[in-house]
This record gives C-alpha cells, sequence and structure tokens, in this order.
C-alpha cells in the first residue's frame, strides 16, 4: 500500500500537464488503480442538462462493454447511478452485477467479466468539485475491498484530482454527447416516445401517424431498443424500459 501512496503525487503532478482523457485514464491505472488490483477503469463525465454520464476514457474493458456503458442515462440503476445518488463509494461484486442491475439483463457481461478475471468487485465513485457531482470513476479490482483508510485515502484523492482537472478550463474535454450506439441504453426522445405508446397497446402505423414519421422510422427505432434491451419482443422491450425507468 505504501507504493499506492507514492503513487498519488505523481499522478496528481501529472494532471497538471492537462492531458487527454484517454491518457488520464491509462495514468491511474498504470499507477495508483494499478496498486489497487484494478483491471479495468473508466472515467465518466455527468452531463446534468441531458441527464446522462458519458465516458471520457476506458481501459480493459471490450468493445461491447464499451458501447453498453459508453453513455448510461441516470435514471438507470447501476453502481455508478447509485454512488452519484448516494454521493459515495459503492462496490459491488461482479458476479452479482448482472443480476442485481440493468434489470438483470446484462448477466453474460458480468460472466464474462468472471472468466476473464475471477473473483473481482467493481469500485464506483462520484466524483465532485465544489460540491458538486461533475463526473464518476469506476474500476474493476481483484484486491478485497475492506474500505479501510489506504483505500478511502487514495479514492478521495483521486476523485478530487479528477475533479479539478475536469472542471479546468485547460482540460479542453469535448462536451459534445456521442450518439448512442447498437448495445447504448440511451435512447432518443423519440425512442422513448415510441415505447410509450408501445406500452399503450398502440400499433406502428398509428404511431408514425401521431409522431410524424414513416412506418420504416418507427420500426427502426423498435429494432434498436429490442437490440439494446436484449429482447427480440417489441411489448418486453416496452416493459423492460419501464422497468429501468426510461420511459
Amino acid at each position: 500500500m505504501s507504493a499506492t501512496m507514492a503513487s498519488l503525487p505523481q499522478f496528481v503532478r501529472y494532471l497538471a500537464t492537462f492531458p487527454p482523457p484517454q491518457k488520464v485514464v491509462e495514468a491511474l491505472i498504470a499507477g495508483p488503480l494499478a496498486q489497487l488490483g484494478a483491471r479495468s477503469a473508466l472515467l465518466s463525465e455527468l452531463r446534468e442538462h441531458e441527464g446522462v454520464l458519458v465516458t471520457l476514457g476506458a481501459t480493459g474493458l471490450s468493445a461491447e462493454e464499451e458501447e453498453r456503458y459508453g453513455v448510461i442515462p441516470v435514471e438507470v440503476r447501476l453502481p455508478v447511478t447509485v454512488a452519484l445518488e448516494s454521493r459515495s463509494v459503492v462496490v459491488s461484486e461482479i458476479a452479482d452485477f448482472g443480476p442485481e442491475y440493468v434489470g438483470g439483463f446484462d448477466a453474460e457481461i458480468s460472466e464474462r467479466i468472471v472468466d476473464r478475471w475471477g473473483d473481482v468487485r467493481l469500485v464506483s465513485a462520484p466524483i465532485l468539485h465544489a460540491d458538486r457531482i461533475v463526473g464518476a470513476l469506476g474500476f474493476i479490482t481483484a484486491q478485497p475491498w475492506d474500505d479501510g483508510p489506504v483505500q478511502r485515502t487514495v479514492v478521495d484523492t483521486l476523485t478530487a484530482a479528477l475533479g479539478v482537472w475536469m472542471t479546468h478550463p485547460q482540460a479542453g474535454l469535448d462536451h459534445a454527447t456521442p450518439p448512442p450506439r447498437e448495445w447504448s441504453l440511451a435512447f432518443s426522445a423519440r425512442t422513448r416516445e415510441v415505447l410509450r405508446q408501445v406500452e399503450a397497446g398502440e400499433a406502428t402505423p398509428a404511431i408514425a401517424a401521431s409522431l410524424g414519421v414513416s412506418e420504416s422510422s418507427i420500426k427502426a427505432d423498435l429494432q434498436a431498443a429490442m437490440k439494446a434491451l436484449r429482447t427480440s419482443d417489441r411489448h418486453e422491450a416496452a416493459e423492460r424500459a419501464r422497468l429501468l425507468g426510461l420511459l
């Protein structure tokens, strides 16, 4: 643990050079988080006006995992959103992640992570600056997590330093939200409305007429939603979206 503490000043000095986000994540995983047994890390920015967390940088995740959690609506119950709401560190066993979060739809993701790294846990911490939540830090660690003073000091120091870096003009962060990808749960406003109307029992022609778009556009919205919600049934997709708080 002494090596962990020793790496903190070096990382903070590195942040003062205002490196790009991906380099920050790589420095985290190679420095202080490596000493905590981290296997992967993800750094996100909170876009309050959009109601989403957007990934700034990630390492150690598969392409599907990055795509799935690249844009997270704050309504969806995940360890990271629970951490933001409670303004505290949340530690979750990866083996419990699939059944407990995202309606249990992501069980295969957690299973693959267990296959890859064994008995690991996810640590999620809010990033604050001037008492305002500006983002989140998440990492998967193979070490036991007893929330001891060293672990708390490391996480608190990292999130405090990241809060200063993220809000500084010289950080030059790109605040444009990337478009939702194939597996993303960040649905557009129209897709949410389509699912609401499906939930109400409306058929495709009626939904298209009410929204002033083509039936093919409605079908495309539903296909994207069903894929993200891991179902082949539009009514089940609407039920799952409601369960997740997206409607």
